[in-house]
C-alpha cells in the first residue's frame, strides 16, 4: 500500500514552483496520517518545501498502523470530531506572524468546506473536480446558506492550480505597481 501512494498529477510541480517562484509557505492539513504523508513527502523529496503538517498522528506497531485523532473537537459541525481543518488553518495564520497577500486553499473532501468558508474575497479556493468538495459547495449554499467568499476554481491537475496562482500573483504585482505610480505622481505635484 505505502509503495503505491502517489501525488495527484502536477502537484509536485505546484509545490516546488510555488515555493521557488513565489516564496509560498505551504502547510498540509489532512485527515490522513503522519505515516502516509511523511512517506510521500520523503519519497518525492518534498519535505523541505512544507512549513508544517497537521494530520492524525500514527505509528507502526508491528504490522498494525495505529492512528490517533489530531484533536477532539465539537465546535464545528462542518468537520469530523478528529480534525477541524478550518480552526487548524486559522490557528496557523494567527501564530505565523506573516502577512499573506492571499491564501490559496486546495482541497477535495467535504471536510475542506470549513476552511474554504473561512477565506476572504481576496483568497482562492481550489476544489478538485469530481470529488466531494465540488458537490458540497453548492449543497451547503442551498441547504444552509453558507457561501464561500473567495474565488472558487475547479481543477484536475496541480498545473491548473499553479496557472491560477501565477495569474493572481501577477494581478497583485500589477496592482502594487499601479499604486506605487499613483503615490509617486501624487508626491511630485
Amino acid at each position: 500500500l505505502m509503495a503505491s501512494l502517489e501525488l495527484t498529477t502536477g502537484m509536485e510541480e505546484l509545490l516546488r514552483r510555488s515555493v521557488s517562484d513565489h516564496a509560498a509557505k505551504i502547510i498540509i492539513i489532512s485527515d490522513s496520517n503522519t505515516v502516509f504523508i511523511d512517506h510521500i513527502l520523503e519519497k518525492k523529496g518534498l519535505k523541505n518545501l512544507i512549513d508544517v503538517v497537521y494530520t492524525n498522528p500514527a505509528e507502526w506497531k508491528g504490522d498494525l498502523l495505529l492512528i490517533e485523532p489530531y484533536h477532539d473537537q465539537e465546535d464545528c459541525d462542518l468537520s469530523g470530531r478528529n480534525l477541524c481543518k478550518g480552526s487548524v488553518m486559522q490557528d496557523y495564520l494567527k501564530s505565523s506572524n506573516t502577512k499573506f497577500s492571499f491564501i490559496a486553499y486546495v482541497g477535495d473532501g467535504g471536510n475542506d468546506f470549513c476552511p474554504a468558508l473561512r477565506l476572504s474575497e481576496n483568497d482562492a479556493t481550489f476544489a478538485r473536480e469530481g470529488f466531494s468538495l465540488q458537490r458540497t459547495i453548492p449543497k451547503m449554499e442551498q441547504k444552509r446558506g453558507l457561501k464561500i467568499k473567495s474565488e472558487v476554481y475547479y481543477w484536475t491537475s496541480g498545473l491548473q492550480i499553479l496557472e491560477q496562482i501565477n495569474r493572481k500573483v501577477e494581478a497583485l504585482n500589477s496592482s502594487r505597481i499601479d499604486q506605487s505610480d499613483e503615490e509617486s505622481s501624487g508626491r511630485a505635484r
